[in-house]
């Protein structure tokens, strides 16, 4: 989902704070160093999110053409998880206990014999699967301070605003009605009188 193709579902975001004389290096240095690493099968990690490049979920060469576009910054944030097959991993775990048992002669195994021969079964589907892949993209307006993120979702939206946020050193706020009504410069009064209004329904059901 994103900014070159894809529905237009997304959410605006205020940047507070400016990005610091001559960033642009130091913003490549750091979106690189937060560059999208593939799972391994060999890890214990269930999923990983980082940058990649807007539009093109498998491209992880950040390079100074594929991120800045005049004003603009583009950067997609790609998150990978291992979306195991339940009953695959089940199945395939009752099995392995049932050789270890046979094996051994016991009628029952120890919770760490238990851990170790899942942790196994899981190891040995990683292999075999690929992981659940998924990219949203973000376009940060540098010279109007507002950024547009592809997603509605909460979680998406923590997990870009810990990224964004060790990334460059800025916050972001969504632009919600009482921000918009701020950035719009209405008066502390006004403001202030915001919270304890209520909606007002323009069509009846």
């Amino acid at each position: 989902m994103g900014v070159f193709s894809g529905p237009i579902t997304l959410t605006k975001f205020y940047v507070r704070g400016a990005p610091p004389r001559g960033f642009k290096q130091k913003y490549l240095d750091r979106i690189r160093l937060r560059a999208f690493r593939p799972l391994r099968a060999d890890e214990e990690a269930g999923e990983r999110f980082g940058w990649c490049v807007a539009g093109s979920i498998l491209d992880l060469d950040l390079s100074d053409e594929k991120v800045f576009f005049g004003s603009y910054l583009l950067l997609g944030l790609r998150q990978d998880r291992w979306k195991l097959p339940s009953t695959l991993l089940q199945a395939q775990y009752a099995e392995a206990c049932q050789a270890a048992l046979s094996k051994s002669g016991r009628e029952k195994l120890t919770k760490a014999e238990k851990d170790v021969i899942k942790g196994t079964v899981v190891g040995q589907l990683k292999r075999k699967v690929l992981p659940s892949m998924r990219m949203v993209d973000l376009c940060w307006d540098l010279d109007s301070r507002v950024a547009y993120f592809w997603s509605q979702s909460p979680s998406m939206h923590e997990r870009l605003d810990a990224l964004f946020g060790t990334t460059f050193d800025l916050e972001l706020d969504v632009a919600s009605p009482y921000v918009v009504a701020a950035e719009s410069g209405l008066a502390a009064r006004k403001l202030e009188a915001l919270p304890g209004l209520e909606p007002t329904l323009f069509h009846t059901r």
